[in-house]
């Protein structure tokens, strides 16, 4: 039998595995985030395709007496609203993640029948981003909105 013989750890041995374990949950932390960012655009672009296009639908199907409908994004509240011209019965309000930008400022409005947009600059492209992730929509002249 040695009379130096190895029972445990030494004193930079834990140290090493303190800051080895340290420095993964950090990564980890960051790349969560920036995950939850990504899941966040991913989630506005999709909410805000789908309402647009709900909203050419309803107007072109003269839902609830042949309103035009329409989609409104608003800075403060941030928040993007689905609306029915001259009747708040039907606004549906989607509050948008605070960690996400999307320019510009727009109201589109969908005429009756036809579904051709008014209210904006037409081709309008619509930008959505946060941390590092981008993502955009375009509605044409026509109304016909698509993810670029």
């Amino acid at each position: 039998m040695s009379y130096f013989s190895a029972r445990g750890f030494s004193f930079i041995e834990v140290i090493l595995v303190v800051s080895i374990v340290a420095i993964m949950s950090l990564m980890g932390t960051v790349f969560y985030s920036r995950f939850l960012t990504q899941n966040a655009v991913a989630n506005a672009t999709d909410h805000m395709i789908s309402q647009l296009r709900k909203a050419q639908i309803y107007s072109m199907e003269g839902k609830q007496s042949g309103g035009n409908w329409g989609v409104n994004h608003t800075v403060s509240p941030k928040q993007l609203q689905f609306f029915l011209q001259g009747n708040t019965a039907f606004n549906e309000n989607y509050s948008i993640n605070s960690n996400i930008t999307i320019s510009p400022v727009f109201n589109v409005l969908f005429t009756h029948y036809t579904g051709v947009p008014t209210g904006a600059t037409f081709p309008l492209t619509i930008t959505i981003s946060g941390n590092n992730s981008t993502e955009s929509i375009t509605v044409n002249s026509q109304g016909v909105v698509s993810k670029n």
